[in-house]
């Protein structure tokens, strides 16, 4: 639960956080959180979270035909094994894709709110004034017993269920290994900023901006041919992706990180921490100063208008950036982006070793 001394001052002041709606880092950065997990790993450890991974009930539909196709039927172990823990990092994203997923999958396994915890970010005090029903944090908590969709978990709580259910071999292994899904693609989630704030402002976004979803940066998706939006939101999560993203990719991405090398020092102290919620506070100050603050002034300025998704659809505001603030931008986005990746790989494959340690111990 959270400490209404933290809570408070958040909401009051909104000196610490922010929250999102969408699909984190898309599939490309999923993966490089999952290849860095997997390298934290012992061939022990990663052995019995991909047989795990394997006893999915989705595995016949979306792994083994995805496995063949991108690797073949003869498939040299590791190889086998990281194309495993890739494909879990992504799962959560394609079940509620009706593109890749049958509408079976979609209705049994998509679970938009799992993707993020959204924490209410009022940059005046006159917004929070204006809108005071907005003014509460979300449950963190989880309690077995919590059902859905009486219950929609939100991403602290299926993290925090993956962690107390995926050690416990009196559940179904099935369960577990959604679970395990969940946790590989979640834990990206959480370090991506804009997956932990709401941007409340009076009177154009009244009922929050959805992480940077109602933010729209007019030219932003020229930055990456990968995007087909200019959400602020699609901007941060693209980060990692290209217009494929293959195992061989993700792999030629990750040897250009592991050059970065403070990026890794830094990353191994951070994955000390492996409280949730303190993944997520650090997630919402960096929504606070890294997404909003360097743009904030320009959408204070901004005017509602419709969203050229539809009609039925909320309203979005749109600023502009001169070439210089644009290129100002997408350099911060890259280095936080990069330096979140690292840190969520790490952390993940700290999780891992702490969920086997568990399992084992309970033989």
């Amino acid at each position: 639960m959270f400490d209404s001394r933290i809570a408070t001052p958040l909401l009051i002041t909104a000196t610490m956080f922010c929250p999102g709606a969408a699909s984190a880092w898309w599939d490309g950065g999923h993966k490089l959180v999952a290849q860095i997990a997997y390298e934290e790993l012992t061939p022990e450890q990663r052995t019995w979270f991909a047989e795990l991974i394997e006893q999915n009930p989705a595995e016949a539909e979306m792994f083994a035909p995805q496995l063949a196709e991108e690797l073949g039927t003869t498939v040299e172990p590791d190889a086998r094994m990281r194309w495993l823990f890739s494909q879990a990092a992504i799962w959560a994203d394609m079940v509620r894709d009706k593109k890749l997923a049958s509408t079976e999958i979609y209705q049994r396994f998509s679970r938009d709110s799992r993707h993020f915890t959204d924490a209410p970010y009022f940059p005046r005090q006159s917004d929070q004034t204006a809108l005071p029903e907005h003014a509460h944090l979300p449950e963190s908590a989880w309690r077995p017993g919590m059902i859905e969709p009486l219950n929609e978990l939100n991403s602290l709580q299926i993290i925090a269920k993956a962690r107390a259910e995926i050690p416990d071999r009196t559940i179904d292994p099935a369960e577990r290994s959604l679970d395990l899904l969940w946790l590989m693609h979640v834990v990206g989630d959480v370090h991506q900023p804009c997956h932990n704030v709401t941007l409340f402002i009076s009177p154009a976004l009244p009922n929050g901006d959805r992480g940077a979803n109602q933010i729209f940066v007019f030219g932003i998706k020229s930055l990456n041919p990968a995007m087909r939006s200019e959400a602020l939101h699609a901007y941060w999560d693209s980060y990692g992706s290209e217009l494929t993203n293959t195992q061989a990719q993700t792999m030629e991405r990750l040897a250009a990180l592991k050059k970065l090398a403070p990026l890794w020092t830094e990353g191994r102290e951070r994955a000390k921490i492996t409280d949730t919620e303190t993944w997520w506070k650090e997630g919402f100050g960096l929504a606070k100063s890294e997404v909003y603050a360097p743009i904030l002034q320009k959408i204070l300025r901004a005017k509602a208008q419709p969203n050229p998704a539809g009609k039925n659809k909320a309203d979005i505001v749109m600023i502009d950036l001169t070439h210089f603030e644009m290129d100002n931008y997408a350099s911060n986005v890259r280095r936080v982006s990069e330096r979140q990746i690292v840190t969520a790989g790490l952390r993940l494959g700290a999780v891992l070793k702490e969920i086997y340690e568990k399992a084992m111990a309970a033989q």
